[in-house]
Formats: C-alpha cells, structure tokens, sequence
C-alpha cells in the first residue's frame, strides 16, 4: 500500500531515501471527502455512484472501510513504512550508510511540495541526524552539484 523510493549506490554501499508515500491511503481520503460533499448535496446519485460499482460495496461499506483505515493506520503508516525501508537497507542490502532527504533538498530537487512532517519529524524519530554532507553519487553529478549550490 505505501511505498519508498531509494537511491541506491551498491558500488560506494550508500542509500539516499527519497520519499516515502501511501497513494492508497491518500486517495481513499480524497474520495471519502469528494463523496461526503456529494452525499449532502445528492444522496441518490451517491448510491449509482461507479465506484460503488466496481468495488462491489455500497456507500455505506466505504465510508465504513475508509473511517476504518484512518483510526487504524493514519497514525503509523509512516513509521511502518520507514521501518521497513531501513530494514530491507540494512537487512537485505547490506548497506548502513543511509540518507534521508531534508524538506529542502526534496523540494528543490523534486519541483514539489511535500509533506513538512515526513522530512521533519518522521527522520528525527528514527534518529537521521542533519548533515551538510550529500550522497557521493548527488556530490559527483554534476547537474546536482549545481542546483545545490545555487541554493
């Protein structure tokens, strides 16, 4: 359901963890909000709705399952992922070298915004430490170099 996206140096055993997301979890909850607005405006229509259709459930289950999925896993989506993530780093890969991008460098690097909380408070809770040291394969690019330094 969530996934992280690494960059993986095999040849220098270093990691730079570029996000992590949970689209699942992300649209359940924009289609739990698109639906409530309907629901006020046009219950019948909600019930016909395509969705319904091919989930084979009715309104009611998918307000239910989507109300469930955020009292059960809103709070720990995150750190599940994250844990799993440096699991599989230093588990399956071997490598203990690992970077986490900061909200600037992701956003600079990314042409977006992300989340504050998963490159703030998420990285401190499993103690990633800021560092003005980047991955030796971001230092040797040169087009990174680059728009790292300009900013």
């Amino acid at each position: 359901m969530a996934w992280a996206r690494l960059d993986v140096d095999l040849e220098n055993g270093t990691v730079l963890i570029e996000e992590i997301q949970n689209d699942w979890f992300r649209n359940v909850k924009q289609v739990h909000r698109s639906l409530s607005n309907l629901v006020k405006r046009r219950p019948k229509v909600v019930q016909q709705h395509y969705l319904f259709k091919r989930a084979n459930c009715t309104a009611k289950q998918f307000f239910q399952y989507s109300k469930s999925l955020a009292q059960n896993h809103e709070r720990i989506w995150e750190e599940a992922t994250l844990s799993a993530c440096l699991h599989f780093i230093r588990e399956e890969l071997g490598i203990r070298e690992i970077y986490y991008h900061s909200f600037a460098g992701g956003t600079l690097l990314k042409y977006c915004t992300p989340p504050r909380s998963l490159y703030r408070t998420l990285p401190r809770k499993f103690g990633f430490q800021k560092t003005q040291e980047a991955p030796l394969f971001i230092r040797r690019c040169r087009y990174l170099k680059k728009k790292l330094r300009a900013n």
